[in-house]
């Protein structure tokens, strides 16, 4: 079996490890990146079909252990994204994360 790699996971981590260390100022230009990276691996919509039929669960809103075009949504991967972005919201303009916020959540309704 072939792997799509582990890219949400391990920039999940990254970013908790830089955020952790006090020196977001220094990776500001590597965390707007990942910010980017995160917003693009979110699954925005559920798999085409009768997904159901397949036994595919209703992934809009989740996160994948690599990117969104892999399709199958994983809870830890979910949570970490999720927590990425409540830590990254005490860090940036409470207005901006309002915005950017609901981009992620509007897949979770």
């Amino acid at each position: 079996m072939q792997s799509f790699g582990c890219q949400m996971w391990d920039a999940a981590f990254a970013i908790q490890a830089i955020l952790a260390c006090n020196v977001s100022e220094e990776y500001g230009p590597t965390l707007r990146k990942a910010h980017d990276f995160l917003k693009a691996s979110q699954v925005v919509e559920n798999p085409s079909g009768e997904f159901k039929a397949m036994y595919r669960h209703i992934c809009k809103g989740s996160w994948t252990f690599s990117m969104h075009d892999q399709g199958w949504q994983v809870s830890d991967c979910t949570a970490e994204g999720l927590k990425v972005l409540l830590i990254i919201s005490s860090y940036i303009n409470v207005n901006y994360f309002c915005r950017f916020f609901k981009i992620y959540m509007h897949g979770m309704t």
